[in-house]
């Protein structure tokens, strides 16, 4: 199993910056105690900062490199965004994007 994956992150210019802050958790993104400092076993993972990869005119590409160790296999987490970091004006929300930890490794055709 990966521990570290990267995630690829597409934003409309000034819809995101490398303050935001994502994390992945079971609970509803905006629910008390899904946003906390660290890492919860199997609930969700700490915050990842937002790399700057490039960026035009309309869009900016980020990556985020996503440690997977708390989470637990077979469950499903929602990709969440504080969009102001650490700061407390804006509260975490949902990307809108869900996520299934599976321990497959890879997918073969099975052979006839």
């Amino acid at each position: 199993r990966a521990e570290h994956v990267q995630i690829a992150v597409r934003c409309r210019m000034l819809g995101c910056s490398t303050v935001a802050r994502l994390f992945l958790s079971r609970l509803d993104c905006a629910v008390e105690g899904s946003f906390l400092g660290g890492g919860i076993s199997g609930l969700r993972t700490g915050s990842f900062e937002l790399q700057r990869v490039a960026e035009s005119i309309e869009w900016e590409d980020f990556v985020v490199d996503v440690d997977w160790e708390s989470l637990v296999e077979g469950r499903h987490y929602w990709l969440c965004m504080d969009a102001d970091g650490e700061h407390p004006e804006l509260g975490p929300g949902s990307t809108g994007f869900r996520f299934y930890i599976t321990a497959a490794a890879a997918v073969a055709p099975a052979a006839i």
